[in-house]
């Protein structure tokens, strides 16, 4: 079941973002991770936060475990600990993202992705 996560990382700046991002190549499009759909990130009051959309929740733990948590702890950040979660029910894709984000229309995650003010990336399919 697609899986909506928010991030938050207390005092994070856009450098680290831009690092962490850097450290795991994320750049290139043939080394984005497996199962993420969509990805979006800004600046908070607070630090640093992160949207995304993902297959699944086991994608996302998988990606964490495997490359995420490294690049983060790299950059002086702290694990991403998700602080809201939201399964958002089959989707798949691009451009089946889209239809995901439909999905979340008056949603938690859809108002803090509305006000946010940072990097969209759509990940092609």
């Amino acid at each position: 079941m697609a899986t909506a996560l928010v991030m938050e990382f207390p005092k994070a700046t856009q450098r680290q973002y831009d690092e962490v991002i850097d450290a795991l190549g994320l750049k290139d499009p043939h080394n984005l991770p497996r199962g993420l759909i969509f990805h979006v990130a800004g600046p908070t009051e607070s630090g640093w936060e992160v949207i995304e959309v993902w297959e699944s929740r086991a994608h996302f733990d998988r990606f964490v475990e495997q490359r995420l948590g490294a690049a983060v702890r790299e950059v002086g950040l702290p694990a991403p600990r998700p602080v809201l979660i939201q399964y958002i029910g089959e989707t798949s894709l691009l451009p089946g993202a889209l239809e995901a984000l439909d999905d979340l229309e008056g949603s938690p995650v859809a108002q803090r992705l509305m006000g946010m003010n940072g990097v969209l990336h759509f990940i092609p399919g």
